[in-house]
């Protein structure tokens, strides 16, 4: 460690896996306390190349829009990272009616007078499971945004990031087996044709 001036000093840590890896901590010494008040790479950084995974299940705008709520909660602004959550919540919810919407037997009426929970139920075959079972995250999002302190978005993120990381998750497994499905459904078509 090594002091920057009195109150402020910098501490290295080597990464375990790669020792060409560093990380930085700055902390402050006020009275008799020590508070962490920086660090390099940023919380951002370190968690910006596991996000690349959503590309496949978000389109360019929802990915940037996750990407900023993370950004900003480790920047320390957890309201503004709670809309941005919310956000993407709120369209995985519209993606799923839109399909209903054009689905036989479909009562749009209904969805437009339901509030976000019910309409979670109506929606249920088209979202993620998790989602469905974890509809009470729509809820803690948007206590955040309109109640909470930025402090408590900032306790409450990480768990919230995670619940939105679980349904992404589910959707990556649904395209993969989709895409799994058609393919064997071609190939067994040509081999079906082969072998006539």
């Amino acid at each position: 460690a090594f002091f920057i001036s009195d109150q402020i000093f910098v501490k290295r840590f080597k990464c375990s896996r790669n020792p060409t890896h560093f990380l930085w901590f700055l902390f402050q010494i006020k009275g008799k306390s020590i508070s962490k008040i920086g660090q390099s790479p940023s919380h951002a950084d370190i968690s910006m190349p596991e996000l690349m995974k959503y590309r496949k299940v978000l389109d360019e705008e929802d990915y940037k829009e996750f990407h900023r709520g993370v950004g900003l909660s480790a920047h320390g602004v957890g309201i503004g990272a709670f809309v941005y959550l919310r956000r993407i919540f709120e369209k995985l919810i519209e993606k799923a009616h839109a399909f209903a919407a054009v689905q036989e037997g479909w009562n749009e009426e209904e969805y437009q007078r339901a509030r976000i929970s019910e309409r979670i139920d109506i929606l249920k075959i088209h979202l993620p499971e998790f989602l469905v079972k974890q509809k009470a995250l729509y809820a803690i999002l948007s206590k955040g945004v309109h109640e909470l302190t930025e402090q408590d978005c900032l306790a409450a993120f990480p768990v919230v990031k995670l619940g939105i990381e679980l349904i992404l998750d589910e959707e990556i497994e649904k395209h993969k087996r989709e895409a799994k499905l058609k393919a064997a459904a071609k190939d067994i078509s040509l081999l079906t044709e082969k072998h006539k």
